[in-house]
């Protein structure tokens, strides 16, 4: 048997089981959610009265809370756009710092923000004489600090580049069930191998027109089941994948969806090896045993570096519905950081993401397993490779358009530190490819 180039492939915080997301205590889903809230209200809260003190304005006080809608809690529609006239501001675990009431939020005369719903914020400003407004002339927007890059120490040093490529479906396009862009995938493994390929699904989406109206058809038009497709297109092509990676000696790694059309699992999601269903068994049995199963999301560890994968798109929850305000980050690059800041790949509140709410934590960052690389597919603006905050984030697109005339994928590359080695920034290259 081959083994991969790179032997320090590991996984940590993988999940085996799927969580049930219903019929849960309240509490239990409110616990999750202050857990987190509480990290962050104290680290604002300490940064917030640093700043309010070096105003020495005795007028000015301080706030420490979540945003939410006053116009989206009416209406029971988180969907409702946020506009500036209907913030409000609420204590996150109830303790003194948070004024222990809500009062509206009003950020006219802030410089500069970017809010969302379910977002943890720090501001300076005056409350109205009834206590029922808050008037913020600055904001603090998520966590204020973000953790030293640092490398994970190596027992034997790097002593040549890291090779990596992420392709994320669809792949197929909408007018037909084919999925060429598998097969395109396995050309290039052949022709340009990666140290390691990570695929992120689905392969069947649930979303596909033909899945959603229920009208499954082969080649020749006649009716066939999910099932007839996953075992006569798609398994038969990833096993091929999976062998052409095997004798490139490229580790392969798969990493599950919530818009998979078998998986009905929510966030966080186990292993597709994980997952009762004899469409998962018949594909395990096709694929060499050296094939690397992970949750969704997870995190991959190469070489000295992090990797945080999730197949869901982090980005779009953030940035479809924010307000923001010019800063020194521009609205996609601001949405990015916020994900480090919020500390959670999906920090909205509510939002229209299959979340286990009880189960949230689990796609929290973790400060003792703070990411170097963070990756997820994402159709807000283009595909992309953003160096930011020190850290790294990828965009890979998706293997197959709507149309079928785009097939796209990321490549990166660690490189041996030719001097600081928790130069994360300076340290990676990459690349967005067509094929």
């Amino acid at each position: 048997m081959h083994f991969p180039r790179i032997m320090t492939v590991t996984t940590i915080n993988t999940i085996n089981e799927p969580f049930r997301w219903m019929d849960q205590k309240i509490s239990t889903k409110t616990d999750s959610v202050i857990f987190r809230g509480e990290l962050l209200e104290n680290r604002l809260f300490a940064e917030i009265s640093r700043l309010a003190a070096q105003r020495d304005s005795p007028d000015l006080q301080i706030v420490v809370g979540r945003i939410i809608s006053e116009t989206a809690e009416d209406l029971k529609d988180h969907k409702v756009p946020l506009n500036d006239h209907s913030l409000v501001i609420e204590p996150v675990t109830g303790t003194s710092a948070s004024k222990k009431r809500r009062m509206r939020f009003f950020i006219h005369e802030a410089p500069q923000y970017l809010l969302y719903i379910g977002q943890i914020v720090g501001a300076i400003g005056r409350i109205s004489n009834t206590g029922k407004d808050f008037h913020a002339d600055t904001i603090i927007c998520g966590g204020p600090d973000l953790p030293i890059v640092q490398v994970i120490p190596q027992s034997v040093p790097q002593t040549a580049p890291v090779h990596i490529t992420f392709a994320a479906g669809p792949y197929s396009p909408d007018n037909m069930l084919i999925f060429d862009s598998i097969a395109d995938l396995e050309v290039r493994v052949r022709d340009n191998p990666p140290d390691v390929l990570v695929i992120m699904g689905p392969f069947l989406d649930v979303n596909h027109p033909s899945i959603a109206s229920g009208t499954v058809q082969d080649s020749f038009g006649r009716p066939v089941s999910f099932e007839d497709v996953y075992r006569e297109e798609i398994i038969p092509k990833l096993a091929r994948l999976a062998r052409a990676c095997e004798q490139a000696r490229t580790q392969l790694v798969i990493v599950p969806a919530v818009n998979e059309t078998r998986i009905t699992a929510p966030i966080p999601q186990p292993p597709i090896d994980k997952i009762p269903g004899t469409i998962w068994e018949s594909l395990i049995k096709e694929l060499p045993e050296a094939v690397k199963f992970v949750s969704n999301p997870s995190t991959l560890v190469v070489g000295d570096m992090r990797i945080l994968l999730t197949s869901t798109d982090s980005l779009s929850s953030i940035n479809s519905n924010v307000l923001f305000k010019q800063g020194s980050l521009g609205r996609v690059d601001a949405c990015l950081d916020q994900i480090l800041r919020s500390r959670s790949l999906f920090p909205v509140m509510p939002n229209n993401l299959r979340i286990d709410p009880s189960a949230r934590f689990l796609a929290d960052i973790r400060e003792d397993q703070f990411p170097h690389i963070i990756v997820s597919p994402s159709l807000a603006g283009k595909r992309f490779i953003k160096k930011i905050s020190g850290r790294v984030f990828v965009n890979p697109g998706f293997m197959s358009d709507p149309a079928g005339t785009t097939s796209s994928l990321a490549e990166i590359v660690i490189n041996v530190p030719a001097g600081d080695p928790n130069d994360v920034v300076g340290r990676i290259t990459g690349d967005l490819v067509k094929l």
